[in-house]
């Protein structure tokens, strides 16, 4: 087994290998029909601690907690899956809610725009996250849910160590978008051509589908009940955090200005911004300043200053994204 107890803790050890056989749904009934049995009358296991949990809840009314905690590679987030999935397979929801079904679906969309490849884990969470639990003290079943974020690592939209990746989102992007929505986003090369992806030199995990993954992702936010407007909206940002990181500067005088072999470059940022292209110009290259009330001064930015600004409209647009693709997931739930 992989669930060894410590005292009053159940210790789980990452094996870096699917073990299908621990988590049948054979297995899992059998856990959840235990009601929380006394420990040495089955095998350590996670189903057995989220049972026991649930079950004291129903019997006390009081609020339970569960704390995942570890090192990087650990496991955390599969045992968080384990755990959701559990909830929504066992307990279920009300057949109009189905908020069980959208609770399990929001996994692979928060691990698809949070999780990365690291040294250590290729699946590993680069953000904090606490979900909270709501069951009808009647009948048990989940009547409500809510993910709550913080500490979305936003240095590694922009770099990463040598051996690790960028969040996987970009990759799925790449491999899976159809031929039609490759010519909308101006994506015409793969994860190797974009500055934001490539300077760690990987670019794939072993074994790792991305174009299922994709697909696995879009499937998952339409069934939660995401639009597709808001899917393609989404895609939309994405494709212009990676034609950011495409932009070069050159100097001009005391300030900066768009080399010339990137304005195609930014044309297609523009388009894909929604906005007019003189003004992100602007933007990108100048900086005003407020001399007194009623005075604003326009000043040349730096070529380390223009330079610094773009990596800071990437991480701005991605964290946006992010924070409101937890909080659409929380209204959906």
């Amino acid at each position: 087994t992989i669930y060894p107890y410590v005292g009053p803790v159940l210790i789980s050890v990452n094996p870096y290998k699917s073990i299908d056989a621990l988590y049948t749904d054979a297995c899992r009934d059998e856990y959840y029909a235990a009601r929380g049995a006394k420990r040495g009358e089955h095998e350590p296991h996670v189903y057995g601690v989220i049972a026991s949990a649930y079950h004291r809840m129903m019997k006390d009314s009081k609020a339970q907690s569960l704390l995942v905690s570890g090192e990087s590679g650990a496991g955390k987030t599969e045992v968080t899956r384990r755990v959701l999935n559990f909830l929504g397979e066992t307990v279920g929801s009300d057949g109009g809610q189905d908020v069980g079904k959208r609770l399990m679906l929001a996994s692979p969309v928060l691990e698809a725009f949070g999780n990365a490849a690291t040294v250590s884990n290729d699946n590993s969470s680069r953000f904090g996250k606490f979900f909270q639990v709501f069951f009808d003290t009647g009948s048990g079943q989940i009547v409500g849910a809510v993910v709550r974020d913080y500490l979305l690592e936003k240095s590694r939209i922009i770099t990463q160590a040598v051996g690790e990746r960028n969040y996987h989102v970009f990759y799925m992007l790449l491999a899976g978008c159809s031929d039609d929505d490759r010519a909308a986003l101006h994506l015409f090369s793969g994860p190797e051509a974009y500055a934001y992806l490539s300077s760690s030199q990987r670019t794939e995990i072993d074994g790792r589908n991305e174009t299922a993954m994709f697909n696995e992702m879009l499937d998952a936010m339409i069934d939660m009940g995401f639009k597709e407007d808001e899917t393609r909206y989404v895609c939309l940002a994405l494709a212009a955090v990676l034609q950011i990181g495409q932009l070069k500067f050159n100097k001009k005088g005391d300030g900066a200005e768009i080399d010339a072999l990137s304005r195609p470059t930014l044309g297609l940022l523009s388009g894909l911004l929604g906005v007019n292209q003189q003004y992100l110009e602007q933007s990108l290259t100048q900086r005003q300043v407020s001399a007194r009330a009623s005075s604003l001064y326009t000043v040349p930015l730096k070529l380390a200053e223009a330079d610094a600004l773009r990596h800071t409209l990437a991480k701005l647009i991605y964290a946006k994204l992010f924070a409101w693709i937890v909080r659409r997931i929380n209204e959906l739930l």
